[in-house]
This record gives C-alpha cells, structure tokens and sequence, in this order.
C-alpha cells in the first residue's frame, strides 16, 4: 500500500521534527493515503540497540506519535545493519523507500543524509524520486531562533579543527523548543534526549558543548544542565540536545519545553560510564546555580524583539543596582537604549534608537551599532597590506566607510549571557568587505555600579585590519528632546588630525590651539556648530593626550554626566550634522544635531597612513581594546 513517508529520527525531544510531521499529515490527507514516521537506527557500530528499539517503539510514544499530536497511521523502524550500510544510496531509494516501503511522497529535513558514506542528499533523493513520478519535500527540521542548524556546516567547522566556533554557533542563540514525548529520571533531574542521541552514556554527544540554562515548561522556570553538539549518525553527524532539569520529579510527557542558554561551561566530553554522567551533572548543576544567582543579582536577561530582512532579533536587557538600564539587540551588537537616573532619581533614555529592527536596516548613521571590520574611512577604498592591494567596496564616494554597506552593524550577532553582562560573538570570513583573513570577534558589554563597559577581542588567520568601536549616539537631555545645543563637553586633546576633502586625513598631526576644535574645556556645543558649516558641526578626529579619561560631556537639563575612557589612541567626534529627519522608538523625531557620537578609535585611514598609528593585526596575535561609559548626576555644569 502506498505512503506518504516522514524520514527522520523520531524519538526524544522534537526540536522542530513538528512541521516535518505536519506537512506528512497534510499530503496523506490530501492524496488520501496513509501517513508513516520511518526512525532509523543511528547506533554508531551500526547495530540496533535494545535500548534504543524500546524507545522507539514504546508504546506511550507510539500512541504520542501517532495519534495525539501529530496523527501518524504508521510509526516505523529501519535498521541499518552492515549490509544495508554498504548498499548505493541509489538502490537504498529504489529499493528501500519506493519498493519496500511504497512511498508515494517522501518528506525529509534539509540535513538528511542517507548512502554508504553519506553521500545521498536530499537534492539526489528528490531527483530519483521524481524519476519515478514520487513526490519529495525538503524542510528545516531543526532550528535554534529561527537560523537554520546544519550538520553539513557543523562537520566542515569540526573537520577544520573549529570546535569552539561550532559550540558558539549551537549556543546562539540561546532558545531551543520542542515537544517532550520521553525523559529519564536521574534522581531530581529529568534527562530529555533528541532523537539523535544514545541512551548509552559512553556515545551520549561525543563531541559535545555543555552550557547552563534555564527550562521553561508549564509556567515553571528550573536550571538545567544542557548538553548541545553532534553524535554519529548513519553517513555522518547529526545535532542533538540533551537536557538535564534539575530540582524537577514530575512528568513532561506532552508538554513544550523551552531552553535559554545562559553561560558555557565546557567543551567536548565522553562519559565511560552511568555514573561519571551523574556526577558531571552534579558538577554542572552547582556551577549552574551559582551563574543563576549572579544573574539574579545583576538582572541580565533576553527575550524575543522582532524580525527583519536579516532574521530573528533578540534583545538582552542588563539592569545594575544603580537603577541604569540597557537594551542591546543581536542586530549589530546594537545599543538600542540606555536609561540612567536623572537629578530627580527618573530614568531618561540618553541613546537614540529605533522601534523597529527593519529600520535599522532601512536607515543609514548605524545608530548605536558596532563598526567593523574596520571603523571610519579608508581613502580610494583600498590598501595596501603584505606587498598586496586590497580593494573594498567604496559607499562615500570613491572612499570606503565603516567598511562599507555589509558591515558588523547589519549582522546577526550570536551571544552568550555572563555575570554583569552579555558576550557577543561573529565570524567574519576571508575576503568579507574586502578584508584578508578570518576575524573571531568577541564583543562583551559589562554594566557594574553605572558604568557600562564594551570589551573589544578579536584575532585573525592573516594579517588584516581591524579598528572596532560603537557609533551611540548621546542625548543627555533624553533621546527625543531635540538639539544638542545645550550640551557641555569637554574633549581632553590636544592635537586632532586634519583632513581633506570628504573627511580623509592629510597624515599631519595639528594642535587644536587657537581653533575650534579646542575643547579641553568645558564648551556648550551651541556656541561651536555654527561655526563649522563645512562638516555641519563636528566630525572629526582628536588625538587624546589621556585616552582613560577621554571626554566628558553633560546635560544642564537632566544634570546627566558622561565621561568616557578608553585604550584606543583616538576620538571621532561627531555631533549628527548629517543626521536626516526621520522617527526613531517611542514616536520620537530625529535630524540633525539630536545626538553626539563619542568613538574611540584607531585614526581614520590609518592603514595609508604611515605616521598614524598602525591599526594592522598581525596573524596569531589579538585585538583587544576598551571603551568605558560612565554616568552620574552633576548639579552643577562641569
């Protein structure tokens, strides 16, 4: 008899295996035929388990299956024993799927793999199906928010001997759904396996990451130890999940569980034995409870924000014991909001932002995003770098800024929660934006007593550029109060760099003395950007004499002060000449002069210039810089 057959590995937690399942139910009821679950064994000696046949065909997720949720007629077993695992993945579809088990529409996920040597793709089972006048849908099974997990992609970075960046990637970011129809009690703690993991301990996620994090589940929040990474499976590797809930007795069977990633733990582990698992698990629970506790205390946590063109965007929120409060979006690593106690003890919003992640995307002046690979602006788009030109896309002209219209500020960063703060993480290939190597970024966000600190790590295979900083901009009057005028600042420079047309430096070095671009004192800005037509205000970059106490700037209306430290040389200064009018959060107007961005920084075009500092990374070594935001209340004008 004919049937619409779901391929896949359908015991444990179904991390997405729903609308694999659904979309079966659906053409069996629309082709009026009978809707099958074909489970295949993934036992990596390639001998069905006993352990793993009871699973499977239990009867409790038989009737699950089948019948509760997801209304399957049939839930079958293939066993793949030596014989079959040898066997063309040719005949494996001819003989298998169309002959043995009649399949009339087949239905598989993105990552399915099948053949002697993995080498059967869901592309060539869709094309030998459609020799054969058989249906064949390709569907991603499973998901982390959204971002589509491939084992493909998971093998290549563990081939490449990149296990930590593979871990980072099944962290981020940091929620992982799905239906409970089996778990195992562990004393207070219920284990939770994937499809594609072992009940035996010693192949339970051979080469595996361990985070903390918390289980959501009936309206009730416990720690859990979590284990994340890829197994063996038939023709290859296969991400897996396994959840240890701790401080729970009672029954999951049937209900949704939701995982939040908190902190990483460890990396790659096997377990010899029941009991070495326990007492890991025992181990990871304490350390689980303690980051609870310090994130209890600092009041760190992430929740859904929207989606755009780039993705699903998730917002972390840090509160201190000060009363300030910050919003960070995985869109651009992005300080969306930041709100610090005024002279009346109420909070006011001091970083222009956006309701929307769309307009982050749709609007150009990269509100409060994260510049990279390289900030500011690389004279004819181009350098010169190991006897080698490098040619980058120009976005000013014939010049390259913020590195051009792909930059750190429109990707979607992966992140990590830590004590204090948040962690976030991207790769940026060779050649991305033109640049050589493969940059690991680290980008961590501290908030302790008021201050804010941004913590810039990263290295690369090859020499390359890099120059890192964030573009808020401030309104310490509050995001939509308008002008800046009223603002003092003070910068403390001596020197600045000045530059030519279209802001690109000449390679001097000047004193600021007798210009405007004197403000190594207190100087209310209204007085100063008329007096700047040609840059509309102040864009330009100082050269500080001390970069840990770079610049102050206060606000007479909130009595709002903000001083700024850093390890990097320079300070872009940029009062929103160029800002052009359009609606930012909470309905507010913005244009020109609504903020002020403070950007330390490496020198612009410091890769052509040779008499700046040198904002080259050389292979093996590592960047790292500081920027540090610190706000308190000032009665009286600084």
């Amino acid at each position: 008899m004919k049937r619409v057959l779901a391929l896949g590995f359908f015991d444990g937690v179904h991390l997405g295996h729903g609308a694999l399942l659904r979309r079966v139910r659906q053409l069996a009821d629309k082709l009026g035929l009978p809707a099958a679950a074909i489970s295949f064994d993934t036992h990596p000696d390639n001998l069905v388990s006993d352990a793993q046949i009871a699973l499977i065909n239990s009867p409790q997720d038989r009737e699950y299956l089948m019948k509760r949720r997801y209304g399957m007629d049939e839930m079958l077993l293939l066993h793949f024993d030596r014989a079959r695992m040898q066997q063309p993945w040719q005949d494996f579809v001819e003989e298998t799927l169309l002959g043995e088990f009649h399949a009339a529409h087949v239905v598989c996920g993105e990552d399915f793999r099948f053949g002697a040597r993995g080498e059967g793709t869901p592309e060539k089972l869709a094309l030998l199906c459609a020799k054969a006048g058989v249906g064949c849908d390709c569907i991603g099974q499973v998901k982390l928010g959204g971002t589509p997990v491939s084992s493909t992609l998971i093998r290549t970075l563990l081939s490449q001997g990149e296990l930590s960046k593979a871990n980072r990637f099944l962290g981020h970011p940091h929620t992982l759904s799905g239906e409970v129809i089996s778990g195992r009690h562990i004393g207070r703690t219920i284990g939770i396996p994937t499809a594609n993991l072992k009940l035996e301990p010693q192949v339970l996620l051979p080469r595996s990451g361990v985070y903390a994090a918390q289980a959501s589940f009936n309206g009730m929040q416990h720690p859990a130890v979590v284990n994340v990474g890829v197994c063996p499976t038939v023709g290859g590797e296969h991400f897996g999940v396994e959840a240890w809930i701790l401080g729970y007795n009672g029954d999951l069977y049937g209900q949704t569980l939701r995982l939040s990633f908190y902190e990483y733990l460890r990396a790659e582990k096997t377990f010899p034995s029941l009991e070495a698992l326990k007492a890991e698990i025992i181990r990871n629970a304490e350390q689980t409870q303690r980051i609870f506790a310090a994130q209890e205390k600092t009041q760190c946590s992430a929740a859904p924000f929207d989606s755009c063109d780039k993705g699903e965007v998730e917002c972390i929120t840090l509160r201190d014991e000060t009363g300030v409060e910050v919003e960070l979006l995985t869109l651009g690593a992005t300080l969306r909001a930041l709100r610090v106690p005024d002279r009346r003890g109420k909070l006011v919003d001091v970083c222009l932002g956006y309701a929307r992640s769309q307009d982050y995307l749709e609007h150009d002046g990269c509100l409060g995003a994260t510049i990279g690979r390289c900030a500011n602006r690389i004279a004819g788009a181009a350098f010169v770098l190991d006897e080698q030109m490098w040619r980058l896309p120009a976005n000013e002209g014939a010049n390259t800024l913020h590195s051009g219209d792909c930059g750190y500020h429109l990707r979607i960063w992966m992140y990590l929660l830590q004590e204090n703060g948040v962690r976030f993480f991207l790769t940026s290939p060779h050649l991305d934006q033109g640049f050589p190597g493969t940059l690991e970024v680290a980008l961590s966000y501290t908030l302790r007593h008021g201050q804010l600190t941004l913590d810039y790590r990263a290295h690369c295979d090859r020499n390359t550029v890099v120059n890192l900083t964030n573009h808020a901009y401030f309104n310490l009057s509050g995001h939509q109060s308008g002008a800046i005028d009223a603002h003092r600042l003070q910068v403390n420079a001596s020197k600045y760099t000045p530059c030519r047309a279209h802001g690109i430096p000449t390679g001097e070095i000047a004193d600021v003395a007798g210009t405007m671009l004197d403000l190594r004192s207190p100087t209310r800005l209204g007085d100063r950007l008329p007096a700047l037509p040609a840059t509309r205000g102040y864009n330009h970059n100082f050269v500080l004499d001390a970069p840990q106490s770079a610049a102050r700037v206060y606000s007479p209306d909130t009595g709002i002060a903000l001083e700024i430290g850093t390890t990097l040389e320079g300070l872009q200064l940029y009062t929103a000449g160029f800002l052009s009018e359009r609606r930012g959060k909470d309905g507010a107007g913005y244009g020109m002069h609504s903020g002020l961005c403070l950007e330390p920084q490496h020198f612009p075009d410091a890769v052509n210039q040779p008499s700046f500092p040198s904002p080259v990374l050389e292979r093996g070594k590592q960047y790292h810089h500081r920027i540090v935001f610190s706000f308190y209340v000032e009665e009286e004008a600084i």
